[in-house]
């Protein structure tokens, strides 16, 4: 009867459809992704005043806090991206990553600032920013680069109106700086 109690112990004591709880026979794809990164984007595309040849860019909505440095921290299915240049405490937003090495990033923030508009200095400007992005990661060398497209709503005035309202396109590459198995030697 001991013999049998015992039996059953162990064949309780290991998981079902043969699978092992040895989490170290197969790596994990997204090791060391939290860290920080240096956020490069490209030229934002949209919110443009004017026509033609007259045409500017009113690219000042992400100019100032969306190039620099980067914070990824949380964990792959709940991460945070922090951008210390935006805002007072900076600017946070939300996303994850599949295994796929697939992410998404997504969120609003206010944005408040005087900036040089239309030829006229020392123009407050307000707006609520809804960011929302998609990319892919890739790992080399210990290292995370981070690459794919921003869209950023900027709702000037926070005012729910559609005629103030417009859409910047970015695109971008993060490389990671430092991170678990990062030492941001490339």
């Amino acid at each position: 009867m001991k013999r049998f109690l015992m039996v059953l112990v162990l064949a309780g004591c290991g998981s079902k459809d043969g699978e092992s709880g040895d989490t170290g026979t197969t790596a994990d794809p997204l090791t060391g992704v939290i860290g920080k990164y240096n956020f490069i984007p490209g030229a934002a595309t949209g919110c443009t005043v004017g026509e033609g040849d007259e045409a500017e860019s009113e690219n000042f909505w992400v100019t100032g806090w969306l190039d620099g440095l980067m914070k990824v921290d949380g964990t792959t299915d709940a991460m945070t991206f922090l951008f210390p240049g935006g805002g007072d405490g900076g600017f946070e937003f939300q996303g994850s990553m599949l295994e796929d090495k697939s992410f998404n990033v997504y969120g609003s923030v206010i944005f408040e600032d005087v900036v040089d508009r239309q030829g006229l200095e020392d123009v407050a400007v307000m707006a609520e920013l809804s960011l929302s992005g998609v990319g892919d990661g890739e790992k080399s060398g210990g290292c995370w680069t981070l690459k794919g497209m921003l869209s950023i709503n900027v709702d000037e005035d926070d005012n729910d109106l559609d005629a103030d309202d417009c859409t910047l396109e970015v695109p971008f590459e993060a490389s990671q700086l430092d991170g678990d198995s990062c030492n941001g030697a490339l």
